[in-house]
């Protein structure tokens, strides 16, 4: 018996190929597909859905509604179904509860199907131009095209992955580990929104804690870049304009470009703020800040952490001593060593980093179809890749080329600015 030749396989269910199931939904006549989960189920960072977070895009950063409003997967139908559609009418806030997307998104999942949890790829390769999926424990999958978007992976200071101890984790794990830091001295590394959050959660906790220390490598604890005109750098309109720049130029702009993705919230900023007056209305300041300290060393003696920090102008080493650490780092690059039988047909920079078309395609020598990459693009299309406002309009420029069509429609002028030219 011949075996079923998929026109797509999608590997990882993040929020971006999730988008990309629901858009192919309502084409299920013209393609047959299917997405390939590792876990048993979607889940976005739950590690990091604290009481009181929320998105730090509006809601119409959903799966579909910025190609496809009409869709049956927007968040407002999700509303809908749910009868909640009045208090979040009523609620007032275009930045809904990191908790409600999350469950947004599993909702939408198991309304769409065409996804095999339990699913971990463990290779691909080609044969004759098709892409053989191995699968660990099941059987080999072939598709003509794919579409890869298996996120990041939490970032952790070399200095730390060091020490192994339990007590030193990523914030992606602090929903899970915060109960046990009470009565522990703690310090909080980073000065991104993750950080900040953590911070705040601790705060507001003031009585499980000793000590609290706050310390970044960065230059200060600085907003993230909200206003309406750099919000614009998010659009298409954008990308096309960093897409044509030479590679040497993206990788020097993109250094310049950290507080459009990375700083804090303003809300944020300024609830740790009030917060801290508050506490210190009674007691001494509960909080110990420091930027320009990068960690340096760290070590373990019995269940006390020795952090080094130097300090980026001075020199200047001073270490503390601490019973946990929380690298609120970032993240990089998911590894992918399912690629590996791919090695020889995908084409790479000379950093060895994978060349990208403007639309999502992975530059190859012998494959008949499409290789899409989903979040895999920074270094060619900028700072809106990881950005789920742009999610849904990647998804469509991905379907738009499986089905030879415009099934979804592209706006050329989405901004009021122009980016490369004045008029």
């Amino acid at each position: 018996m011949t075996q079923k030749i998929y026109d797509l396989i999608g590997i990882g269910l993040g929020p971006f190929n999730l988008s990309l199931n629901a858009l192919l939904d309502s084409k299920k006549e013209e393609v047959d597909y299917l997405f390939l989960e590792k876990n048993d189920e979607f889940a976005w960072h739950e590690g990091m859905i604290l009481d009181g977070t929320t998105l730090q895009v509006p809601f119409m950063a959903d799966l579909v509604t910025m190609v496809d409003p009409t869709s049956p997967y927007t968040y407002l139908n999700y509303l809908a179904e749910k009868g909640r559609l009045f208090n979040f009418y009523f609620y007032e806030s275009f930045f809904i509860p990191r908790k409600d997307y999350n469950n947004y998104c599993k909702w939408a999942a198991k309304k769409m199907g065409n996804i095999n949890y339990n699913s971990e790829v463990r290779n691909i390769e080609l044969i004759d131009g098709l892409y053989h999926i191995s699968i660990e424990g099941k059987e080999t999958l072939i598709a003509k095209n794919i579409s890869v978007g298996v996120g990041s992976s939490p970032f952790i200071p070399e200095a730390l992955k060091k020490v192994e101890s339990e007590n030193i984790f990523h914030n992606a794990h602090f929903k899970y580990k915060e109960e046990s830091l009470k009565n522990k001295s703690v310090v909080v590394i980073g000065s991104g929104q993750s950080a900040a959050e953590c911070v705040l959660s601790l705060l507001n906790a003031r009585d499980n804690y000793k000590d609290l220390y706050w310390v970044t490598r960065s230059n200060g604890f600085f907003p993230m870049e909200y206003s309406k005109l750099g919000l614009e750098y998010f659009s298409s309109d954008y990308t096309d304009f960093f897409y044509s720049l030479k590679q040497e130029t993206k990788d020097d702009l993109l250094k310049k470009q950290s507080l459009l993705y990375k700083g804090i919230s303003f809300g944020t900023i300024a609830d740790i703020y009030n917060r801290i007056y508050e506490l210190t209305l009674e007691q001494e300041n509960p909080l110990h800040l420091a930027a320009m300290f990068e960690c340096t060393e760290a070590s373990q003696d019995n269940d006390s952490i020795t952090v080094a920090f130097k300090q980026k102008f001075t020199g200047e080493i001073e270490t503390i001593n601490v019973d946990a650490v929380v690298c609120a780092t970032g993240y990089f690059e998911t590894a992918k060593p399912f690629l590996a039988g791919l090695d020889k047909d995908l084409m790479r920079d000379e950093k060895g980093r994978l060349n990208i078309s403007r639309d999502f395609k992975v530059t190859t020598k012998n494959a008949k179809g499409t290789f899409y990459i989903q979040n895999g693009e920074l270094h060619t299309h900028g700072v809106g890749t990881p950005d789920l406002g742009l999610g849904a309009y990647r998804s469509a420029v991905i379907v738009n080329d499986l089905l030879g069509r415009e099934c979804y429609k592209i706006t050329k002028k989405n901004v009021f600015q122009n980016f490369g030219h004045i008029k």
